[in-house]
């Protein structure tokens, strides 16, 4: 069984990290935490009755002569909803602007600040479950099922992660730059033509367990790799490397195969990790990639943040620890890292 216990930290849960009278750090895939790209116009106005958020769309000089934005942008900084109204507007807007046509060439970095925003909204939710309900009936119609969806795989890993407890330590990996989008989404697609497992469940295995690779080291289970392999299932069912995507990928393919899929793809994910929950998320996840592609843009930004008794940690891109380390003595010395206090 493929394993990666140590990921349940990202997909924590608690009550809210965004206290009313400030802003928690923005998630980033930089080093330097607080870079954030600013709107031109911090407001979207709707005809919907439900509060808007502060999202806008970003025209350049040429754009506005076409009519063509070049892509969506908003205010990083910008207070978080304080109610489950306000919350529906802002989802609504996030998930509208992650579908909007976009040049290629200016895809990746448009959208990944939405998904930073959009991986704390759902966070966010979480915390406030009891607005669950109303979020749902408020969002915008047409992308309703992206929410729901989204919010079930997010109640999902959480409900893994209550089973799993809280961490003392932090664990000794190395945050890195995933590998560019497009190239994943090619050795997602190669994958299914050689194997007929849909390109969608390997990318959300992906997401869930590496956060498409950024995770690197070895699990609390032993698995290694971006799609966390045991070395004893990896030597029995695959070839190459299972730290290199390019075979990692292809690899956990194969095994899915093996497993029941493409057939039965719930049995197979389930036999990648023996939880009904994780099967449920992951299989979220792929229902909405499913139904557009180019939610993987702003999945692909998704950071990594660990559970501990410290709080909820972000773990930036240069985090790198040889061995585990003490999380209140790691946020001692890294205060703007923490999303979420357990105190």
């Amino acid at each position: 069984m493929l394993q990666y216990s140590a990921v349940m930290g990202v997909v924590a849960v608690g009550c809210s990290p965004f206290p009313a009278a400030t802003s928690p750090p923005v998630e980033t895939t930089a080093t330097t935490v607080e870079e954030s790209t600013t709107s031109s116009d911090p407001s979207v106005t709707s005809s919907s009755t439900v509060e808007r958020s502060v999202l806008s769309v970003q025209t350049d000089e040429t754009a506005t002569e076409t009519g063509s934005p070049t892509g969506p942008t908003f205010d990083e900084g910008a207070p978080w909803p304080q109610d489950a109204l306000s919350l529906a507007g802002e989802l609504s807007d996030v998930e509208q602007l992650i579908r909007q046509p976009v040049a290629a060439t200016t895809a990746r970095e448009d959208l990944a600040p939405l998904g930073r925003r959009q991986q704390l909204l759902y966070r966010l939710l979480d915390d406030n479950a009891a607005w669950a309900d109303e979020v749902l009936a408020n969002v915008d119609p047409d992308v309703a099922d992206a929410v729901a969806l989204n919010w079930k795989a997010r109640s999902a890993l959480s409900a893994l992660v209550q089973s799993e407890g809280v961490h003392q330590t932090l664990p000794a990996w190395n945050i890195i730059e995933p590998e560019a989008p497009d190239r994943l989404i090619s050795l997602y697609k190669a994958a299914e033509v050689d194997s007929g497992v849909p390109w969608t469940y390997l990318a959300a295995i992906n997401l869930v367990e590496t956060r498409m690779g950024r995770i690197t080291g070895v699990s609390t289970a032993g698995a290694i790799g971006p799609m966390q392999f045991l070395p004893t299932t990896w030597a029995e069912c695959c070839q190459g490397d299972p730290t290199d995507p390019a075979d990692a990928i292809p690899g956990a393919a194969t095994y899915l195969v093996v497993r029941g899929g493409p057939d039965d793809m719930a049995k197979a994910v389930r036999g990648y990790n023996n939880s009904g929950y994780y099967v449920d998320a992951v299989t979220a996840f792929s229902d909405v990639l499913a139904a557009d592609e180019q939610a993987y843009l702003a999945y692909h930004a998704w950071e990594v943040n660990f559970l501990s008794t410290a709080g909820l940690l972000h773990l930036p891109v240069g985090y790198r620890q040889e061995a585990e380390v003490d999380a209140t003595e790691w946020l001692a010395d890294n205060p703007d890292q923490l999303l979420f206090d357990n105190s």
